[in-house]
């Protein structure tokens, strides 16, 4: 079994307490989903270039890409290509559960502009894009919905990382439930794991 995802979820774990500590300084409801600052830029910049890292890791230990295919040469809408090729990420929703915010909508989908062969990359990244190059001129893109999808995306793309050890042993119940509570503190990813009998066990990923 495949261990490469113990490299990143540590990190997908530390950035996500960052988010959730922000909530204690911005009020995460609907009226504050512009909020920018500088420490928002901070998170956005890291976790979107985690999300490069583990999307191609993602290609590579998955073998979604052609031998031979050196997949550090592509850009992340290439990336999105071949990962939905195989994979319906574009289709996998997350619930906020975090109970420190107010928001309206809770479930976010960070992918749903890719496709196979026609995607675009997300506005959450696209802000990373422009944060990354001018951070000064793109402040305001650095705000709290962009790096809650940031993260979200990231939450998604190591659970398809996990998938192999997030599946073993999954039939004991108690187990499976007590592993997709623990995944994390803000996400919920009750809509993106399937069970086959509906109580959350037996989780099974899908495929293309």
């Amino acid at each position: 079994m495949s261990d490469v995802w113990k490299s990143y979820w540590p990190i997908f774990e530390r950035l996500e307490d960052e988010l959730c500590e922000l909530t204690f300084a911005v009020a995460f409801a609907d009226s504050h989903l512009s909020v920018y600052s500088a420490r928002l830029s901070d998170i956005l910049l890291r976790s979107c270039a985690e999300c490069e890292n583990v999307a191609k890791s993602l290609c590579n230990d998955k073998q979604l890409v052609a031998g031979g295919v050196d997949v550090q040469e592509f850009n992340f809408s290439a990336v999105g290509n071949a990962i939905c090729a195989r994979i319906p990420i574009y289709t996998k929703g997350l619930t906020v559960i975090w109970p420190y915010q107010s928001l309206t909508t809770t479930t976010v989908r960070p992918f749903d502009t890719w496709q196979s062969n026609a995607s675009k990359n997300p506005d959450w990244f696209n802000a990373y894009n422009g944060v990354k190059h001018d951070r000064i001129g793109n402040a305001q893109k650095a705000n709290v919905k962009n790096v809650i999808h940031a993260i979200g995306g990231l939450f998604i793309l190591n659970l398809w990382l996990r998938e192999e050890d997030i599946v073993m042993h999954s039939e004991h119940f108690n187990l499976a439930k007590k592993r997709i509570t623990s995944y994390s503190h803000f996400f919920s990813p009750e809509m993106f794991l399937k069970s086959t009998d509906g109580n959350m066990r037996n989780l099974v990923f899908d495929w293309m």
